[in-house]
């Protein structure tokens, strides 16, 4: 069962980074829709079939990023909020922050995106994205 759920999950990476790939070549409506559907498809399954899957993180991580790709902001959100509080010490967590800063402060969510600008403030260096984090939670 272990190794079915993490080539599982390798299908979902990969149909996801297809989606992209074709999304950077030809950057037109609909473009990798097919491919990240099925990602979403995948990675859906997954957490249904093994909520104790030890890489839940990274799913929900490539879930978010498949459900963002498809325009779908509320969703991401809510795949990087479980992220967050269910993963707090995971790898993915400061970026996950500032991503949810970047959803709220586009939906003119102030104090939810300055909380998580204030996260990412707070992981410092090591997140990547501390700079950008003081810029747009200066804005927020």
């Amino acid at each position: 069962a272990a190794q079915r759920t993490e080539a599982l999950r390798r299908l979902g990476d990969l149909a996801l980074e297809t989606g992209d790939a074709e999304r950077a070549e030809a950057p037109v409506p609909g473009a990798g829709a097919p491919e990240t559907r099925v990602a979403i498809d995948i990675y859906t399954r997954l957490l249904a079939d093994q909520p104790d899957y030890p890489k839940a993180d990274a799913v929900l991580y490539q879930l978010s990023r498949a459900y963002e790709a498809e325009g779908d902001l509320e969703r991401a959100l809510a795949r990087l909020d479980e992220l967050v509080a269910r993963f707090p010490a995971s790898r993915y967590v400061p970026e996950a922050q500032f991503r949810r800063g970047e959803i709220h402060f586009s939906a003119q969510r102030w104090r939810a995106a300055e909380e998580a600008y204030t996260a990412v403030i707070r992981a410092g260096e090591r997140s990547g994205f501390l700079e950008q984090a003081l810029y747009k939670h200066g804005w927020a």
